[in-house]
């Protein structure tokens, strides 16, 4: 059952009433608000308390939802049926709730590229495109197949690339370590060190212990200075812009851009 905010006026007291109403499709929620004595204004559904799980829904559990749809599909069900069979069966919260709003699109009309459309960060655009063309052919569970079995080799390439990731990222945080680790114990004994022979520190060396000296006045200045960069670096390349720019560096980088 789906949440639908809704308008409608009591014809008995000509009332103007704003609510929810829990119900399968928007067409439902009319129909009870009609029962109820009420003249619907407006019903929509209700998704401002409702944490969106687009960025929840891991793609394993998009993998089994396509290749159950495709099944299904292929033994003659009808798409709001299938969909309902694997909404009662999906462990996914997440996905389980989707699933209601795409059912809730399917019945009130709209095909079934349009309600993935709504939720783009499940379901990408090529993924949307070729359900459309599936649908269009009259071949929608041997696209989903076909979805299914690339989207299974997509994930087999990631997960190969970050266990080769693991390693190298586990080297730069190490090195990284040590370097702080000289800076901050290290280095303030050389510079006491030299103090002590009355000697002056090379350029270098004292460029390195200002280093150490600043990380250790202002370190929390470093820290809120590096969430704000984090943070801004994740709104920018979220843009046309930003994200443009991205790809481009990621296939420029030595090493690294014949890889990607």
């Amino acid at each position: 059952m789906l949440s639908y905010r809704y308008i409608a006026r009591d014809t008995k007291d000509n009332k103007v009433i704003k609510d929810t109403i829990s119900a399968s499709s928007e067409k439902e929620a009319a129909n009870l608000l009609l029962s109820q004595g009420l003249s619907v204004i407006e019903v929509k559904e209700d998704r401002d308390n409702w944490w969106l799980p687009a960025d929840r829904v891991s793609a394993k559990q998009r993998i089994i939802f396509t290749r159950q749809l495709s099944t299904l599909i292929n033994a003659g069900l009808p798409v709001g049926q299938s969909l309902r069979t694997i909404e009662e069966q999906t462990s996914s919260k997440n996905l389980k709730r989707i699933i209601q709003f795409v059912i809730a699109d399917v019945e009130s009309g709209k095909t079934l590229s349009q309600s993935f459309a709504r939720w783009p960060k499940v379901f990408n655009q090529i993924y949307v495109a070729i359900v459309a063309a599936g649908e269009m052919a009259g071949t929608l569970d041997r696209s989903l197949l076909r979805l299914a079995d690339q989207q299974d080799k997509d994930a087999e390439i990631i997960s190969k690339v970050k266990g080769a990731l693991v390693y190298p990222a586990i080297v730069i945080v190490v090195i990284i370590g040590v370097i702080i680790f000289l800076l901050m114990t290290v280095m303030p004994q050389v510079k006491q060190l030299y103090e002590d022979l009355g000697e002056q520190l090379p350029f270098l060396t004292q460029v390195l212990v200002d280093i150490a000296d600043f990380i250790g006045k202002f370190w929390w200045l470093l820290l809120i200075l590096a969430g704000i960069g984090v943070f801004l670096w994740l709104r920018f390349i979220k843009t046309d812009r930003g994200r443009s720019f991205w790809d481009h560096l990621k296939l420029n980088l030595p090493l690294f851009k014949d890889l990607l």
